[in-house]
């Protein structure tokens, strides 16, 4: 696991040509965090709870969800609620990532402006073959993702303590737009200090003192909370913080 450091926006593009040279394979997956010292752990696994929470989050934003949203996955469709959960913020042990280093820079510099952010770059066949011994990206409804998937609903199913890098059901507009990649975690140790590894990740440090200055070029450059998040209420957000943008 390596650390570099970005300052400005000409920064960022060869930090493509170093994770491309690092694993040797296109199609690197990027994860922005606004603050450097967050593990790379399921957003299940940040917030305690008593045994049978994560099944109780997903059946009940399940039974509840038909009512609120118009574009709802079958009641059969586990790994499509899955996604629809984690991109409304349920906490799921599924963890994001974007096909796109722009995407994952807005959300490693959009808060926490007093401490360093990083960008995370993620091999994700480099991971599938370290933690499964196959190279290539699993679907979410086969053979490998579905028993991680089942756990999330059912806690008797068996655990698998292993991590996939599975391709994307776009079942709503903010995974087309965010270019959304998924890593389901069958456990709660962080990606970042599971064995080998460095294999498959590597990390870039955003001084706190550059966030708001690389905000405002992504902002220019058409990279902003409307365009990632295209509703109506981030849309009236986007257009009240100011003519020149966010900061």
């Amino acid at each position: 696991m390596s650390h570099n450091s970005a300052e400005t926006a000409g920064e960022l593009l060869p930090y493509l040509d170093k994770a491309l040279e690092r694993f040797n394979t296109s199609g690197i997956w990027w994860r922005g965090q606004a603050c450097s010292e967050w593990s790379l752990q399921a957003s299940i696994c940040r917030k305690p709870g008593p045994s049978g929470m994560e099944q109780d989050f997903v059946n009940g934003f399940r039974r509840k969800a038909l009512s609120r949203h118009h574009n709802c996955p079958p009641l059969n469709d586990s790994t499509g609620w899955l996604f629809l959960m984690q991109h409304y913020r349920l906490p799921t042990r599924l963890l994001d990532w974007s096909e796109s280093l722009l995407i994952a820079t807005y959300f490693a510099v959009n808060a926490e402006f007093t401490k360093p952010g990083a960008i995370w770059a993620l091999s994700p066949l480099d991971l599938n073959e370290e933690q499964f011994a196959v190279r290539g990206i699993f679907e979410p409804d086969g053979d490998t993702v579905r028993p991680l998937i089942v756990h999330a609903f059912i806690k008797s199913a068996p655990k698998i303590c292993k991590v996939a890098a599975t391709s994307v059901k776009e079942i709503d507009p903010r995974m087309m737009v965010q270019l959304s990649a998924f890593t389901i975690h069958g456990d709660c140790e962080p990606l970042d200090t599971r064995p080998n590894n460095e294999k498959y990740l590597l990390k870039f440090e955003i001084p706190a003192g550059s966030k708001k200055r690389l905000l405002q070029l992504l902002y220019d450059l058409g990279v902003r909370e409307s365009s990632i998040f295209p509703d109506l209420e981030h849309l009236a957000h986007d257009m009240t913080t100011g003519e020149y943008g966010p900061v």
